[in-house]
C-alpha cells in the first residue's frame, strides 16, 4: 500500500468482475472525522483505472513509434551522406588520375604532385571504405559502396569516364 499523506493511503489492485474479467482499480482509504466513538471510521473510494492504463499503454506505444521513426530517419540521413561522400570521393579519385595522365611527361614536378595527390585520395577512399565495416551494417552497407563506385557502368552514373584507378574505390 502506498501512503499518500498523513490522511490516507492508496493501493492499485485488479478486481474480479461478475463476468470473470478483471478491472484495474485504485482504492483510496482515508480516516474520517471521529464522532466520539472508540473506533475510527474510514472512507473508501474505488476508482476505475482502465482508461488510465489504456492511456499509459498508448503513450508507451507512441514513444516506441517515435524512437523507430527517429532511427529510420538517422539511417536514411547516414545512408544519403555515405552515398554522397562515396560518389564525391570516387569522382575526385578518377579526376586526379585523369589529371595525372594528361600532364606531359616532361613536366615531372607537376606529374609527381598529381601522382601524390591521387595516392592520398586513394588512401582516403580505402579508409572511407573501411569505415562502413567499423560502423557496422546498419548505415554503412556494402551494397551502397558497390553502387557508388565499382564498375564502369556505375561511373557513367556520376558522369565520369572509366579509369583503371576506379578499383581503388572498392
Amino acid at each position: 500500500m502506498k501512503r499518500a499523506d498523513k490522511s490516507g493511503s492508496k493501493i492499485q489492485v485488479l478486481l474480479n468482475a461478475g463476468d470473470g474479467s478483471q478491472m484495474p482499480v485504485q482504492i483510496s482509504i482515508r480516516p474520517l472525522a471521529k464522532n466520539g466513538f472508540n473506533h475510527v471510521p474510514i472512507g473508501l473510494v474505488v476508482t476505475d483505472m482502465t482508461a488510465a492504463r489504456r492511456s499509459e499503454e498508448m503513450l508507451r506505444d507512441l514513444t516506441h513509434r517515435v524512437v523507430q521513426v527517429q532511427e529510420a530517419e538517422r539511417g536514411r540521413v547516414a545512408l544519403e551522406l555515405h552515398d554522397t561522400i562515396t560518389q564525391m570521393l570516387c569522382a575526385v579519385l578518377v579526376r586526379s588520375q585523369t589529371l595525372g595522365d594528361k600532364l606531359p611527361a616532361r613536366n615531372k614536378p607537376a606529374k609527381r604532385e598529381a601522382i601524390k595527390l591521387h595516392e592520398i585520395i586513394a588512401r582516403l577512399s580505402r579508409k572511407w571504405s573501411a569505415s562502413r565495416v567499423i560502423c557496422g551494417p546498419v548505415y554503412w552497407t556494402t551494397w551502397v559502396w558497390s553502387l557508388a563506385c565499382t564498375t564502369p557502368a556505375q561511373s557513367s552514373r556520376i558522369g565520369l569516364a572509366y579509369q583503371s584507378s576506379w578499383s581503388a574505390c572498392s
